[in-house]
């Protein structure tokens, strides 16, 4: 006998159907309707934990299955290990899963992950995973030292993350995040599905960069570090929520000089030529940094250039629906393209 304060006994339920159009089509099923169908069909699209089980009895009876997900994995509650091996048994089963692309974003210099809250929270709503990451010394990495190779282990450890789902993620960078993310995909062919190079479209020159090294250096003899004026330049030139968003992080005031040199390592234009994924290149109209955008997309195969009238060089928060309309839009093309 079993006792306990309160008891449940839960020994019947109603199948629930998604709200989409076409839900009460002849062809729809739910987990009832499944067992009385009648003749054996060819094909089946199944989604949902249940789902699941009749998506192995079905691959077994000569039926061909693909299990759809609106999360980056399957059974996504459940620990990731044992998702895996599920997903592993249906596949050898025959069975096809379908979940859609993760969306890796990598911010700029001296702001973090924070900056994309409002492209995370719309993509969040259509059911497209994100993972934004923060680079050597911003935001969660405060206080560490920035280096390109550490930077690129870091995006290269958020993408075989992403490919736990047996999809290639997609890649947005922005800034010192499109330099880096460039980098990343040239040297890793294969691994994503496209890749969106945002206010980054500037070869790195000496003169340019060493020029912003004394500046940052005397900024840097400041009480605060200067601190204050970045604060302060943000709210001025971006507005709300986005000036929140770029500082929420933190503030990464002591990579500046490391930053500008590891851009001279870079060769985005070299790089460009190695990528045969879609490349999509957004920048601001009044960025200071748009002024190669012709010689990043005659070096690109298969680019892009979107240029969002009234923004900056911090687009994705001065204009951040347009710039999350053409990351969907790149997104789509890449995604479906592969």
């Amino acid at each position: 006998m079993v006792r306990a304060e309160t008891s449940i006994t839960n020994t019947f339920t109603v199948p629930a159907r998604p709200d989409l159009p076409g839900r009460a089509g002849a062809r729809v099923c739910d987990s009832t309707s499944m067992q009385h169908l009648k003749p054996l069909p060819e094909r089946l699209v199944i989604g949902g934990f249940v789902g699941l089980e009749f998506a192995g009895m079905f691959s077994q009876f000569g039926s061909q299955v693909t299990v759809v997900d609106r999360s980056d994995r399957l059974m996504r509650h459940q620990d990731a290990d044992v998702a895996a091996a599920v997903q592993t048994l249906l596949e050898e089963q025959g069975v096809e899963t379908s979940m859609p692309a993760t969306v890796i974003f990598v911010h700029g210099l001296r702001t973090s992950a924070t900056l994309w809250r409002h492209q995370e929270e719309h993509l969040g709503r259509l059911g497209i995973p994100t993972a934004a990451i923060d680079l050597p010394g911003h935001g969660s990495r405060l206080g560490e030292r920035f280096f390109v190779h550490s930077s690129l282990e870091g995006i290269g450890d958020a993408v075989a993350a992403a490919e736990a789902s047996h999809t290639k993620p997609y890649l947005v960078g922005f800034s010192l995040g499109g330099y880096l993310a460039i980098e990343w995909v040239a040297r890793n062919p294969g691994r994503v599905a496209g890749l969106l190079a945002a206010a980054c479209a500037t070869v790195p020159h000496p003169v340019v960069m060493h020029g912003w090294r004394a500046i940052s250096k005397v900024i840097g003899t400041f009480p605060d570090r200067g601190r204050a004026l970045n604060d302060f330049t943000v709210r001025l030139f971006v507005p709300e929520p986005g000036a929140t968003d770029v500082i929420a992080g933190g503030v990464a005031l002591d990579v500046m000089d490391d930053v500008l040199l590891s851009l001279l390592e870079l060769r985005p234009l070299e790089r460009l030529a190695e990528i045969d994924v879609p490349v999509l290149f957004v920048n601001g109209r009044f960025d200071h940094v748009r002024a190669h955008a012709g010689r990043y997309l005659a070096a690109t195969r298969n680019g892009r250039l979107i240029t969002v009238p009234g923004a900056s060089h911090m687009v994705s928060v001065v204009r951040p629906h347009a710039f999350t309309d053409a990351l969907l839009e790149g997104y789509r093309d890449a995604t479906s393209a592969g």
